[in-house]
């Protein structure tokens, strides 16, 4: 597997200056490509606080490593489904035993998007539900909604060395 996940993040300046919360923030450009037989394609594009962004991946750098099998007994991710795909699935779970089960199983979903859905680094943006981790044992970006389903897989370890070799220093 050759491709490549990479996030450009360029700052420029920020648009909400009166407001309290900018001299926090780290204005700026998002892209989020994969690279692929010297092609590049945008998978994202939007501004939002970077400092945001680097911070969720870095702090979730070894949840992504992590198979979505593993946050409960009764996950599994189908042959040739995409993360993304098999969560919205999970999710229309029916439930026909008691509460609790039913309880646990939403905690363990909800807790898996906390890590690997892009919208939770960027709350409040308006951005699809994009999912970053592992399946079957190759890194994924997966997108799956009414009007997107699409999945790349990417050597996962190569775009974490490249992130926080390149990003470290804002966390």
């Amino acid at each position: 597997m050759n491709n490549k996940l990479r996030f450009e993040l360029i700052t420029k300046p920020h648009p909400y200056l009166n407001e309290k919360s900018s001299m926090f923030e780290e204005w700026g450009d998002i892209k989020i490509l994969i690279l692929f037989e010297n092609k590049k394609l945008i998978l994202l594009k939007t501004e939002w606080n970077m400092l945001e962004i680097v911070k969720w991946v870095i702090k979730n750098q070894h949840n992504f490593c992590n198979s979505i099998e593993n946050i409960h007994e009764e996950i599994q991710v189908f042959a040739n489904e995409s993360l993304a795909k098999s969560l919205e699935r999970l999710h229309q779970k029916d439930f026909y035993e008691e509460e609790d089960s039913q309880d646990k199983w939403y905690e363990a979903l909800y807790k898996f998007r906390e890590q690997h859905n892009l919208r939770f680094a960027m709350r409040g943006s308006n951005i699809p539900d994009i999912v970053i981790g592992l399946n079957k044992g190759k890194g994924e970006i997966s997108l799956y909604n009414e009007e997107h389903d699409w999945s790349y897989s990417f050597d996962i370890e190569d775009f974490l060395n490249n992130f926080i070799g390149n990003y470290r220093h804002m966390a």
